[in-house]
């Protein structure tokens, strides 16, 4: 009996919905992929073949680009951030914050609230759309957001980046 192991659960339990964001905010299908991988916070992931940090670049055919990074442990809390500029400008979402009370002090510049700590803190009101959505379209007929596609295409990107990072070369998608 052959056993097949695959390797870097992270590009596929984690990064996948950063692939999918990706794809809806460029507007068109990534068709080149380069990553990097690293076990820089936990060494033990090498017993899973798994890493803990990593980067990813993706390019379009038109070229627009998309870069990545993520890591498993951010010790200052749920730390997911987005930026999107070109010839038009600029559009930051920052992390999420119990309060946006911030102090300046003799001895402090800057102190702020620690991030929020956790996925479901953040995304409950998205989660609730999101369910909203779906018994929609069971109840009415209306179109589902998102279709089995949208899945495959996320992990389609995330295993083309995981054989970039074994590989150290771009893959086409």
């Amino acid at each position: 009996m052959i056993m097949l192991r695959i390797p870097a659960e992270f590009f596929r339990d984690m990064v996948i919905h950063d692939f999918d964001m990706a794809r809806w905010l460029l507007g068109e299908e990534p068709t080149e992929v380069m990553a990097t991988a690293s076990r820089l916070v936990d060494q033990g992931l090498a017993k899973f073949d798994d890493f803990d940090t990593l980067m990813v670049q993706m390019r379009t055919a038109s070229g627009r680009q998309c870069h990545i990074n993520c890591c498993r442990e951010a010790v200052y809390g749920y730390d997911q951030r987005m930026e999107i500029f070109g010839s038009t400008g600029m559009l930051l979402n920052e992390n999420l914050r119990p309060t946006t009370v911030r102090r300046w002090s003799k001895t402090e510049t800057e102190v702020r609230d620690p991030l929020l700590n956790f996925f479901l803190e953040r995304y409950a009101d998205a989660y609730k759309t999101e369910f909203d959505a779906f018994v929609d379209a069971l109840e009415n007929g209306s179109p589902m957001p998102t279709t089995p596609h949208d899945g495959r295409q996320a992990l389609r990107l995330a295993d083309c980046a995981l054989e970039s990072a074994l590989t150290g070369r771009a893959v086409k998608v």
